[in-house]
């Protein structure tokens, strides 16, 4: 069972939504707030796993939300209009989907077996090889992590992505709800990793291309990513994605 709240101060948009998840026998709805308050208190008391959560609120915003969200909840923002700059933002803080009202029951289904995805005991491949399946020339990388002794060693097809922050990059890895920070620019570990697995998308962005599991264009402006092991998705813009598409 899939414990569920609703943050949304429509009435018309809140019963409709949830009369569409009723046709859902793993959601179970325990709750509907309509105020950025009321929704930050139930927050203090419950933790559901997922979170149905109008982007303008009245007191605040869905984003401004996020931080009262517990870790393991997963997130998915409604809104009356299409506002790339608030989907972009959802997105890079890890929402499953975006979704514009009204929402349709078809539109609905598609963000469903994203969650039924995340929340599914046997994680869903998309036609790859398991995570556990790795080349015999495979490397394991040996990490320095940054105002600690202690070092890390990651697997090299267990990343995801890495994002660049001037002289320190984010890389985010398969099976994991976390980031790691390093010092290492994006052209230290294009001399690292191999060119045949990894692509460098732009200035700021070097992607696994065998572990994309698919590609939606959302806007003419931005594309989402989805990748194997992982519920995060990726936002890229317009010319990242033209180049992904000519290689792929």
């Amino acid at each position: 069972m899939i414990t569920t709240l609703i943050v949304d101060n429509e009435p018309a948009s809140f019963l409709r939504l949830r009369k569409l998840l009723a046709g859902y026998s793993e959601i179970h709805v325990i709750g509907v707030e309509i105020s950025f308050t009321a929704a930050k208190d139930f927050l203090f008391q419950q933790k559901p796993n997922l979170i149905l959560m109008e982007v303008e609120i009245p007191g605040g915003s869905g984003i401004d939300l996020l931080p009262f969200v517990d870790a393991n909840t997963k997130v998915i923002f409604t809104a009356s209009h299409n506002n790339c700059e608030y989907a972009v933002k959802a997105f890079e803080r890890g929402a499953i989907d975006y979704l514009l009202k009204p929402i349709s029951p078809e539109r609905l289904e598609n963000t469903m077996q994203r969650v039924r995805d995340h929340f599914s005991k046997t994680p869903t491949h998309y036609g790859h090889e398991p995570l556990s399946k790795t080349p015999k020339d495979a490397k394991i990388l040996e990490l320095n992590l940054p105002g600690a002794s202690k070092k890390m060693f990651v697997h090299l097809t267990s990343i995801l992505w890495i994002k660049s922050m001037q002289n320190y990059s984010t890389i985010k890895l398969a099976g994991e709800s976390t980031h790691i920070v390093i010092r290492r620019s994006l052209k230290d570990w294009e001399a690292l990793l191999p060119p045949e697995r990894f692509y460098r998308l732009g200035r700021g962005l070097i992607i696994q291309l065998d572990l994309i599991r698919w590609t939606e264009w959302r806007s003419r402006d931005y594309v989402l990513l989805s990748f194997q092991g992982s519920t995060e998705q990726l936002v890229i813009g317009r010319i990242a994605a033209t180049k992904l598409k000519k290689i792929r």
